[in-house]
């Protein structure tokens, strides 16, 4: 099940996370060469600018723990998700592209007691489309969850210099 709730946050803190995240907050945005890492149509737009606020994982049989600096300005949003816990937090900033890209239908982490969100930074005509063919567009301060084993895939924008969203992965609190 897909869950879609609009004015997430506060204006006021939802501004302070765009400011940081696309004006000139100072996060430190690294290249990737690749929106999804088993992205099999690499062609000369399938790239993207990520960072990685957190992670914490042991897929590769030893512990891997990351923790930006700048993991404080994301405080209003974690508050609001109810984790037991946390997987990984990463920013994903996506520049116009001459026509639109679609990264491969994939899942983040494939756990399905594991929940997917994804924060919309900013308001574009790029969106979040679901192997079911259920589309959620890029609407600022969006969140949309979903079991972390539903595929899905980013499509770019066409209309605004960047589309930029939060992706977190966690375990949620049972109800």
């Amino acid at each position: 099940m897909i869950e879609v709730v609009d004015n997430f946050l506060s204006p006021d803190q939802h501004r302070k996370i765009h400011d940081f995240m696309i004006g000139n907050g100072g996060i430190d945005w690294k290249f990737n060469e690749s929106k999804v890492s088993t992205q099999t149509n690499k062609g000369v737009d399938d790239y993207q600018f990520v960072h990685v606020f957190f992670t914490f994982h042991s897929c590769t049989g030893k512990a891997v723990h990351v923790v930006s600096k700048s993991i404080d300005i994301l405080i209003p949003l974690v508050n609001k998700i109810p984790f037991v816990a946390l997987h990984r937090i990463k920013a994903n900033l996506e520049p116009i592209k001459p026509k639109r890209a679609f990264s491969d239908f994939h899942c983040d982490v494939n756990c399905s007691t594991m929940t997917t969100g994804i924060y919309y930074i900013n308001t574009n005509d790029g969106y979040t489309e679901f192997e079911t063919g259920e589309k959620v567009t890029s609407v600022a301060n969006r969140y949309v969850k979903f079991p972390s084993n539903i595929k899905h895939r980013g499509v770019s924008q066409i209309d605004t210099r960047v589309r930029c969203v939060l992706n977190l992965n966690y375990f949620e609190i049972p109800v």
